[in-house]
């Protein structure tokens, strides 16, 4: 297993666009900005089995744009792993080294991210 930062244009990034065109079919980085950390991918032989993504939205309290994850997706034979708990700690440390304080994510599944203490 490895964890690849995917460069706009490789390889991974168009695999792991795919992985969430799976869950959300109007996925797109079209117009992925590069102030936003680059997606992240585990790759298993070769392969994206799971991959998170980053989005720039504003804060709830505050209005300011910050960083958010936005797309978190571990292909089903891959789960319950600790795949994406592992990419959200990545993700986490990538908000934080741009100095932010906290990583908000944009998500339909809360529960997955308070169980880590979110």
């Amino acid at each position: 297993m490895n964890i690849v930062q995917c460069e706009p244009g490789s390889k991974y990034f168009f695999e792991v666009e795919g992985l969430f065109k799976v869950q959300w079919p109007d996925f797109s980085f079209d117009n992925y900005s590069v102030q936003l950390p680059k997606p992240i991918a585990v790759v298993i032989d070769n392969k994206s089995v799971a991959g998170i993504a980053f989005m720039h939205y504003p804060h709830p309290l505050t209005g300011k744009s910050v960083i958010w994850i936005n797309a978190l997706y571990v292909l089903p034979k891959f789960r319950k792993k600790g795949l994406a708990k592992q990419l959200v700690e990545l993700a986490t440390q990538k908000a934080m080294a741009s100095g932010q304080s906290q990583t908000l994510a944009y998500t339909d599944i809360p529960e997955f991210y308070q169980a880590m203490g979110g």
